[in-house]
């Protein structure tokens, strides 16, 4: 197997800056250690972990094009419009005080998600629920402090990065 020699001073480079933002020392011990035996690691204070991620979303911003062309993934994007819709007919029929919202991810725009805000889902077909999830990259379920239960589906792939000229879809990721 040829070694690209090109590519691998640029990925060193990346993995140095890395470094230089996320001290050794935090990772020091980890993996190391049996599965029955409590960590002697410390505890990260909140707020040098917030330092720290927000140190990793500026670098990983830095390297983001300001604006990512797009365009629909032809039979994915299809299978996910298609999806979302009977997800949300379903959950119209559980619950009639669902709220429903379809946004793109922040970063890039390559997935979609329907949220759903409703006060109780009792599902009264189990399996047809679980036939509908199954088309979900993932399912979260988080209840709010307004008594409320909101569930989070991720559709991954729906859209393509492409060239401005293939684009149907152009997205700021700043």
């Amino acid at each position: 197997m040829k070694h690209n020699t090109r590519r691998a001073p640029f990925a060193r480079r990346e993995m140095a800056e890395l470094e230089e933002l996320f001290v050794k020392e935090f990772y020091e011990g980890f993996g190391e250690r049996d599965a029955g035996e409590p960590s002697a690691a410390p505890v990260p204070d909140p707020e040098e972990t917030d330092e720290i991620l927000g140190a990793f979303c500026g670098w990983l911003r830095a390297k983001l094009p300001p604006v990512v062309c797009l365009r629909e993934n032809g039979k994915r994007f299809e299978e996910v419009t298609g999806a979302i819709a009977k997800l949300e007919d379903f959950f119209r029929r559980e619950e009639p005080s669902a709220v429903f919202q379809v946004r793109q991810d922040p970063l890039l725009g390559t997935t979609l998600s329907l949220s759903v805000t409703c006060a109780l889902l009792s599902v009264s077909d189990p399996k047809e629920f679980a036939r509908l999830v199954a088309g979900a990259d993932s399912l979260e379920a988080t209840p709010l402090t307004d008594g409320t239960v909101q569930f989070d589906l991720s559709f991954n792939d729906v859209y393509d990065i492409c060239r401005p000229e293939e684009a149907t879809l152009c997205k700021s990721t700043l």
